[in-house]
């Protein structure tokens, strides 16, 4: 929870910033994004892997049909953070201020829809 409001809250700050001066992000920061999703998207991985294999089966042998549900939800996961992922790579080799504006507003509006369906994930759980 912590490091997706993080990671929200900085790509808001970039995008405002990016907008206000007209300027392009500082590629420093948007490594350290990349890096710190990066790390996130791995945990997120792992916690839906031992899910998968360990608490999933589980369920289904006490409410058949459970499982899918949760499948279904990890498979959109993986689907934001594939997105998120191709939108960071191309924030990192852009130049032009205009397309990582554009960029930027994107990957505020997948962070806010990955952060919404993970909470929603979290509470479930």
């Amino acid at each position: 929870r912590t490091e997706l409001n993080f990671l929200l809250s900085r790509v808001s700050e970039l995008a405002s910033a990016s907008s206000n001066s007209h300027g392009a992000p500082n590629p420093h920061t948007v490594t350290f994004i990349a890096q710190r999703f990066a790390l996130l998207q791995r945990m997120v991985e792992e916690h839906s892997r031992a899910e998968d294999i360990v608490v999933l089966p589980a369920l289904d042998a006490r409410v058949p049909g459970i499982s899918k549900k949760y499948k279904d939800e990890h498979d959109g996961e993986r689907e934001l953070f594939h997105a998120l992922s191709l939108h960071l790579e191309k924030l990192q080799c852009v130049v032009d201020v205009d397309e990582s504006g554009v960029l930027l507003r994107k990957l505020r509006v997948l962070l806010k829809i990955l952060r919404d369906d993970m909470l929603a994930h979290l509470d479930e759980e």
